[in-house]
């Protein structure tokens, strides 16, 4: 008897599976950091994405998509929120979500057109329009937390770190 007996015959399909598994894969993500004034007060929109991820509204590049379509599509998808894009403002945050991957994200500064707040929870736990200090407690990534300061400076808001 053959020691290849007992396994798996060479199947050129399972192969090809097998190095597409193992590939590096690059993901792209965008999002939006919107802001809007509630009660005179600014107010910044975070989505719940687990027990303790709480970030900006972002998600995948769809085919034939811009960066802005994207982010414009997952803050209406995941919030219910209806943004715009006006502002040259753009950071990136990559990172590896897992062995043989790397993501990369980019926010954008969307512009509040309206809507009301309808998580989609298939998606997202939560949505929440939160001070910009309380949202920094939230932000679980030091680049999350950068790339908000970022922002917040952009539009003229004065942070702790000013």
């Amino acid at each position: 008897m053959s020691k290849r007996s007992n396994q798996q015959k060479y199947n050129p399909e399972m192969c090809r599976e097998r190095r597409r598994n193992f590939e590096p894969r690059h993901e792209r993500s965008c999002g939006a950091i919107v802001f809007r004034e509630i009660n005179e007060e600014l107010r910044v929109l975070l989505v719940q994405h687990g027990a303790s991820h709480w970030s900006f509204p972002k998600g995948h590049v769809e085919s034939g998509e811009s960066d802005c379509e994207t982010a414009i599509r997952e803050v209406k998808e995941e919030t219910g929120i209806d943004i715009e894009i006006t502002s040259d403002f753009s950071r990136a945050s990559t990172y590896s979500p897992y062995p043989g991957a790397k993501k990369t994200v980019t926010f954008f500064l969307g512009d509040y057109l309206g809507g009301s707040l309808r998580p989609q929870l298939e998606e997202v736990q939560r949505a929440a329009w939160l001070k910009p200090e309380d949202s920094k407690k939230y932000l679980v990534f030091d680049r999350d937390r950068e790339i908000f300061n970022d922002a917040l400076r952009e539009i003229g808001y004065k942070t702790d770190s000013d």
